[in-house]
């Protein structure tokens, strides 16, 4: 028999990835399910696009406010101890939504309510968790908690279509309060842990890293500026500009195709079901994109993976200009394919360029302000996407449009060079 000095270890870290990957699916879930459920909602209540937007627009927005108030918290108390409040806010504003009858209901109850306590749910304070865990292997880990937004889409958009189609949108807004609240809490209050000093570990590859780092004569003065008022600092610098920009543009030229893309399908002839598995295969995507730019980049770069992204999402766009009335699924699975596995490099790249660049003491409150350019594109895009349909009545301008931001954002990423290492004027 092997003696126990011999049995395989397993670095705690990887279970906390897998409880971040957990709840970073169940919270996109809950948020991307208005995806399926914007055409059902369109033909109980005969909205228009552009007022139907404002509830995912808005849900953005506020996921993203409520990141940058995370990221300030996140440098004062342990980030884990919310993690659990927002998943029963969530579940609370998920299940509110069974009763609404107007459309300022679903504004509240999903865009305002529900939004706050999934952004506890969402990538920032898992990327805050992993940093901690994570130095030699950072950006393959942040990319394997970064696919649970693909796993998300994959698994339950179909699931929640089949909800619709056999009980209604209703009930579907009360199982994604189940799975955000009484399946969630137990396991992230049990596993998840903010850092390995709370297990008696040290990061995968800190030791390693210390004795290998030569004394930095500049530090004590470094760490005299931390305490320095940030946001004017931020303000002048040229990577943190670029980074924001980077922020806000990533969901400005992709959620008014993610957010309407359902609803497009369905103008071309596809089926309901039929439209709810090309998302599903657009979260499959997605999730290998997410885990394939995590790794990709930690060997090539950021910048190479994100322009890499870039050219896929191009390619989906394109397969979407080209869609016309009664067209095959054929066409509409290759536009899930390219644009969901181009998507998939944004938010691993995204969270991965921001510790690159600021990982430091004050590295939540940075992040938390990058993430108001996320709010910023996420308030947009949907509700962008909606104006120019009911103006002219097809979504030809939109996928044109996103295609030039995708452009400007790849720009930025290399523009704010995650290559150059940590930014010292502000970490």
């Amino acid at each position: 028999m092997r003696s126990p000095d011999n049995v395989p270890h397993v670095f705690y870290g990887w279970i906390v990835v897998a409880v971040s990957f957990l709840t970073i699916t169940i919270g996109t879930s809950a948020r991307h399910s208005i995806i399926i459920l914007f055409p059902a909602l369109l033909e109980d209540f005969r909205w228009s696009r552009t007022v139907l937007s404002v509830a995912p627009a808005l849900s953005g927005f506020v996921v993203s406010c409520s990141s940058f108030y995370l990221g300030y918290l996140s440098d004062r108390i342990d980030i884990k101890r919310i993690i659990p409040l927002g998943a029963l806010i969530a579940s609370v504003g998920l299940f509110a939504c069974f009763f609404l009858t107007h459309l300022w209901q679903l504004i509240l109850c999903y865009g305002v309510l529900a939004s706050i306590g999934i952004s506890a749910l969402g990538m920032l304070p898992h990327t805050i968790i992993i940093s901690n865990w994570f130095l030699k292997k950072r950006g393959t880990a942040i990319g394997i908690i970064s696919s649970g937004r693909g796993a998300g889409t994959l698994i339950f958009m179909p699931l929640i279509q089949a909800v619709i189609s056999h009980w209604g949108w209703r009930v579907s807004f009360v199982s994604l309060a189940f799975l955000s609240g009484p399946l969630l809490i137990p396991v992230i209050v049990l596993l998840q842990k903010s850092n390995p000093a709370q297990m008696g570990l040290h990061a995968d590859g800190v030791e390693r890293a210390l004795q290998n780092r030569e004394p930095d004569p500049g530090a004590d003065q470094i760490e005299k500026t931390v305490l320095k008022p940030l946001l004017p600092r931020m303000l002048r610098n040229r990577r943190f500009l670029f980074t924001f920009f980077q922020f806000t543009l990533g969901p400005l030229s992709t959620t008014p195709v993610i957010i309407h893309q359902a609803a497009f399908l369905q103008d071309k002839g596809l089926a309901r079901m039929s439209s709810a598995w090309v998302v599903g295969l657009y979260g499959l995507a997605t999730f290998f994109g997410m885990l394939v730019s995590g790794v990709i980049s930690d060997r090539i770069g950021r910048e190479k993976s994100y322009s890499l992204g870039t050219l896929s999402i191009l390619l989906g766009c394109f397969l979407l200009l080209m869609m016309r009335s009664g067209t095959s699924i054929f066409l509409a699975i290759f536009y899930s394919v390219f644009f969901g596995f181009g998507f998939g490099s944004r938010p691993c790249l995204d969270a991965a360029t921001a510790t690159d660049i600021f990982k430091g003491r004050r590295f939540g409150e940075i992040y938390g302000i990058l993430s108001l350019g996320l709010g910023f594109g996420y308030l947009l895009g949907p509700v962008l996407a909606g104006v120019i349909f009911d103006r002219s009545g097809n979504y030809l301008a939109v996928f044109v449009v996103c295609m030039v931001l995708v452009l400007v954002s790849t720009l930025c990423i290399w523009m704010s060079a995650p290559r150059q290492g940590k930014e010292k004027a502000l970490t």
